[in-house]
């Protein structure tokens, strides 16, 4: 009797559905992701954090100097999992404390600081490709604490495979001390799409709130911070004749005719130009995109895909990879001329803007110095009566390594033997060249050869008809 009176309770757990996007089993704690901040600019920023069980999110948000009272948000409609607030009416250059429920009554705490005015000096931090090895992706988040930045930007690849959920939840594990403070704005790589396409894009606009106002929802879009623009773009996709490459042309041109904007820096997984393994990213360069992009004065271009740093400049465009958070490190496939440093090490890159001024600092985890340079940046000036017009300057202060790489320190970075050197000149015919060749001349041949049988037999046939006999 017993178990007939349970039957109907475990029909019930048996075919209720696992709750969509559950956590995974490891990560099932009251707070299974976050809390973490996103999308801060100087009146509003967002707070997200994932719970075990679903319920409606609750935040709580004051400011630290007491000048304003309390906020207090709530979710509405139906029950969830992954919760998000957007607090708004805040001021700038100020810092705030905040409270985010969890679905048991309790509450985790974190701070952010809103964005600060024009013209005020900030630091910003970048790093990617932060998948495989858990101890290295520490290793950076923790040195990236010790630095007083206002956002960080990671170049892509923050998890193997995309479409897997652990992943994501140890990637927010790894980064909870950082991201609950400092927002982090990403770029799409291309493990972000590993296995499922789809899945990979819908976790990736899941966890991540940016700016909506590119051609791409939730993966091209820009921010102005302070006196700089910041424009995020999608290599995975084509730059060849795209609303995208229209749409960036737009925004730098925008930006190129407003006083206010003295920097741009550009982001994207997969570079123009390297000297790793994967190498130069083809169709940007097919498109024209450096080329645009130094017509327009960008500051620099920042990349990932190849895990190392380097740091070149190449036709006019300053390039910085910044790839070594976590990924297996990768060694050096060419000599470019235009490389300036190279180093398959484990990084994040430091940048401090101080009105036209902008200084770089690569960092190795603890702090040691890898690369760093400083310049000044003068705006372009349009054409005057007795006056040419005058392209963007930039006022070299510093640099630890002046371009190019030395060729006897490039020759002794160790070379991977799975991976034979790349030059930038066009290689010999290739062996799919050679095939094509070979299949054209066999293709004539059989044509020919049927066309003789086909003549062999016509002739045969006449001969032997009746009215070729005399």
């Amino acid at each position: 009797m017993l178990m007939l009176a349970l039957l109907p309770v475990g029909l019930k757990v048996a075919l209720t559905p696992r709750t969509a996007h559950a956590a995974p089993r490891g990560y099932r704690k009251p707070l299974a992701l976050g809390p973490v901040v996103q999308n801060v600019d100087q009146t509003s920023a967002s707070l997200a954090w994932g719970t075990n069980t679903e319920c409606l999110g609750h935040a709580k948000v004051r400011a630290t100097d007491g000048k304003e009272g309390e906020q207090k948000l709530q979710e509405t409609g139906v029950l969830r999992i992954f919760h998000r607030v957007r607090v708004k009416g805040l001021r700038p250059d100020t810092k705030y404390l905040y409270d985010v429920s969890d679905c048991v009554g309790r509450w985790h705490s974190g701070s952010f600081r809103t964005a600060v005015s024009q013209n005020q000096p900030f630091t910003f931090l970048v790093y990617g490709d932060c998948r495989s090895h858990k101890d290295r992706h520490l290793s950076v988040v923790e040195s990236m604490l010790e630095e007083k930045a206002a956002f960080a930007v990671n170049t892509g690849d923050m998890v193997a495979d995309g479409a897997k959920l652990h992943l994501w939840y140890q990637f927010f594990r790894i980064e909870r001390p950082l991201l609950r403070h400092l927002p982090v704005y990403p770029v799409l790589g291309n493990h972000e799409l590993q296995g499922s396409w789809k899945r990979g894009i819908t976790a990736f606009r899941r966890y991540f709130e940016v700016p909506a106002n590119g051609p791409e929802k939730g993966i091209t879009y820009s921010f102005v911070y302070g006196n700089s623009l910041f424009l995020v773009l999608n290599s995975n996709a084509s730059f060849v004749a795209t609303t995208q490459t229209a749409w960036a042309r737009a925004q730098l041109e925008a930006a190129a005719s407003n006083p206010a904007i003295r920097h741009t820096f550009v982001f994207m997984h997969h570079s123009p130009y390297a000297s790793g393994i994967h190498g130069e990213n083809d169709d940007a360069q097919i498109a024209g995109l450096p080329r645009i992009l130094t017509k327009y004065g960008t500051d620099a271009l920042f990349a990932g895909h190849d895990h190392v740093y380097e740091r070149g400049e190449a036709d006019g465009l300053r390039y910085i990879i910044s790839g070594g958070c976590g990924a297996p490190l990768y060694p050096r496939r060419k000599i470019n001329n235009y490389t300036a440093w190279f180093e398959s090490t484990t990084h994040f890159v430091r940048i401090t803007v101080r009105g036209d001024e902008v200084e770089y600092a690569a960092l190795r985890p603890g702090g040691s110095l890898i690369d760093s340079f400083k310049y000044i940046k003068r705006p372009a000036t349009p054409a005057t009566p007795g006056h040419p017009a005058t392209p963007h300057q930039f006022l070299t202060l510093a640099d630890t390594h002046p371009r190019p790489m030395p060729m006897a320190m490039a020759m002794a970075i160790p070379q991977d033997p799975r991976w034979p050197p790349k030059t930038r000149t066009p290689p010999p015919p290739s062996a799919s060249g050679q095939s094509t060749l070979i299949l054209a001349t066999s293709l004539v041949s059989l044509a020919l050869l049927t066309l003789l049988g086909l003549y062999l037999v016509w002739r045969s046939r006449r001969k032997n008809s009746p009215k070729a006999k005399p």
